[in-house]
């Protein structure tokens, strides 16, 4: 698939990928990322970072650098 076609497809429902994300986020994802990112702490770079979920799990004074395709995924990223 192109690169465009992909962005056109983010674009329309990254708005709404929040909601239909939530169940995986609660059951199966958080838990997940709260023994990933334990002790972690540095720069990182977060290649693809859609919603940006994993903010609150990185430790104070980490620094990081994120890039997406897609600008209404980097919104919700940036209003994180």
């Amino acid at each position: 698939m192109p690169l465009i076609s992909k962005q056109k497809t983010y674009n329309r429902i990254a708005w709404h990928y929040v909601i239909l994300d939530f169940p995986f986020e609660r059951g199966r994802y958080k838990p997940l990322r709260q023994k990933l990112f334990k002790g972690l702490s540095g720069h990182f770079l977060n290649v693809g970072v859609g919603t940006e979920r994993n903010f609150s799990y990185y430790a104070d004074g980490t620094s990081l650098t994120v890039i997406d395709i897609n600008p209404a995924m980097l919104g919700w990223a940036h209003w994180r």
